[in-house]
């Protein structure tokens, strides 16, 4: 995860809310949720012109 995150911009803040059946989820599977979430958050930021 700390690879996912050294990706981002200095400064820029990326919010994780973790619901409460995470707590019986693997950890490769919220890894999993989490990536694509960031995937989807940097998609949507260069579509409107501007990078994390």
């Amino acid at each position: 995860m700390r690879v996912r995150l050294d990706t981002l911009d200095s400064g820029a803040l990326f919010v994780i809310r973790a619901l409460p059946q995470a707590a019986d989820a693997e950890f490769a599977e919220l890894e999993s949720e989490v990536t694509m979430l960031m995937d989807k958050a940097q998609k949507k930021l260069e579509s409107r012109g501007r990078r994390t």
